[in-house]
Formats: C-alpha cells, structure tokens, sequence
C-alpha cells in the first residue's frame, strides 16, 4: 500500500537497500533528466499553442472581438486572474485600457497614463518588459510606487512591432500562489508581437472601412444636392424648343442638344 502511494505521490524510481552511492548517483541522475525532459515538453506545449493562437487572431477582422479574444487567451494560458490591455490614443497619446478581464469595468474605463507614468506608462516609455513578483519590482523606479500586496506576480509588456509602439499588455495573479517566470515572460512577450502585428492590421482594416464610408456618404449627399437642380435644367432643356418665340438655327439646336445629352449622362451618374 505504501509503495503504491508513493507512487501516486510522484516517486520516479527506487533503490533497494542496501544501496551502493554509485547506484543511488544514477537513479537520482536518471530522475533529474526526467524532469528537465518533462519541463521541456510543457514549454514546447506552450509555444506551439501560443502559436496556434496567433495564427488564429490574425483571421480577426474587428478590433474589440480581436481584443477581448487577446485578453481571454492569455488569462487562459498564462493563467493569470485578470488583465488588461491598453492602447495609445492617437490625439492625446495616452494610454487607455481597450479590453480587459477580470478587473472593474467602470473604474478601468476611467484610466489614462501618459508615458511614465505608473507601471504601464513606464513599460511604454521604455519598451522594456516588466515582471513584478510579491507587489514589488527589482526595477528602482518602482521600490516606493507599487503596494499592492493583493497581486502576487504580473507581468508587462509593450505592444510593439520593431519601431512601432501601439501600447501595453499587463497580466497578473492574484489568487494563485505560483509566480510568474522569466519564461513566462518571454511567453508573453513573442505572444505580443504577433498580436500587435494583427491589431495593426484589423486598426488599417477598419480606418480602410471607414475611409469607404465617408466616400459613400460623400457621394449619397453629392447625389441628393445635384438630382433636383439636375432634374429642374433637364426639364428646361426638353422645353426650351417648344416654348422659343424663335425658331433655333441649327447651331443653337445642336448646342441644346450637347446640353440635353450631358444632362442626361449627369443623371446617370447621381442616380
């Protein structure tokens, strides 16, 4: 029964008694390898689903479904307790959060950093990443800012892609007790690139979308201001024959005609 639960309990392997030092030198070796292979296997797990991930964002076409689909990936394979996402406003330059999880929706709505400011204003200021264990950071500009003692380990990063900054993506952990690593950070990080390159391309997406709108509303109200003087010079131009007091030499006639014709081909145009 003991053996058994040992097992259950992890037990790698067993020397028998009595044990030789070179014996039990290989079977601690042997169980050291097993470690460092199954850690290895989770990272690459965890590469090749951050991979998949990225791929699969890059299919998103709007901006706060690709966003919250951002937020809710990392929350899951970090797992982190809540989140949020912030990018630069381009009229004031400010951070504003964009989407988030698991944080007060009214008083994250009401946040703006400019760059220095705070941790993330920081982390956009100087494009470096951030990992914070225990509330505090080893990073001096922090030792008398953070006292938070409810988050046990996060992790910052810019949203950048080689000179272009969009903002900041922050994670943390509050109910669970394993900190963040360094490799979760570089996790974080090459998962940040690939999503920055995809909300740059959905913002490009959208200000394309929109530069169409306002082209077709540009010309829906061109249309509708032309159409009724349009349709008032076309009936006066089908008239003017019948009601002159003269009869039109052929050069006149042809030019009403040129007139009659072009009209005509306005209408097509703004109808």
């Amino acid at each position: 029964g003991s053996a058994v639960e040992t097992v259950r309990a992890g037990a790698y392997d067993y020397v028998t008694k009595p044990f030789a030092i070179d014996e039990l030198s290989l079977t601690v070796k042997k169980c050291l390898e097993t470690v460092r292979l199954s850690t290895t296997v989770q990272e690459l797990k965890q590469i090749i689903a951050l991979y998949e991930i990225s791929r699969a964002v890059n299919q998103f076409l709007d901006l706060d479904e690709l966003l919250n689909t951002i937020m809710q990936t990392i929350k899951q394979e970090l797992a982190a307790d809540c989140g949020s996402l912030m990018l630069i406003d381009e009229v004031t330059k400010e951070l504003k959060v964009k989407s988030q999880v698991g944080l007060n929706e009214t008083m994250t709505a009401q946040v703006r950093l400019k760059a220095g400011e705070q941790i993330a204003g920081w982390v956009m200021q100087t494009q470096k990443p951030l990992l914070l264990q225990n509330g505090t950071s080893q990073e001096v500009p922090f030792r008398n800012l953070l006292n938070r003692p409810e988050i046990k380990s996060a992790m910052v990063v810019p949203l950048r892609v080689k000179q272009k900054n969009i903002g900041v993506l922050s994670v943390n952990r509050t109910a669970n007790d394993q900190l963040f690593t360094q490799w979760d950070l570089q996790l974080l990080e090459i998962f940040a690139m690939n999503a920055t390159t995809a909300i740059i391309n959905v913002m490009a997406y959208e200000k394309l979308k929109s530069v169409d709108r306002a082209k077709n509303e540009f010309v829906a109200n061109v249309s509708h201001e032309l159409r009724t003087p349009l349709a008032a010079l076309t009936g006066a131009l089908e008239l003017f024959p019948q009601v002159a007091d003269v009869v039109l030499n052929p050069r006149a006639a042809k030019l009403i005609e040129i007139c009659q014709h072009n009209a005509a081909q306005m209408g097509g145009l703004v109808s």
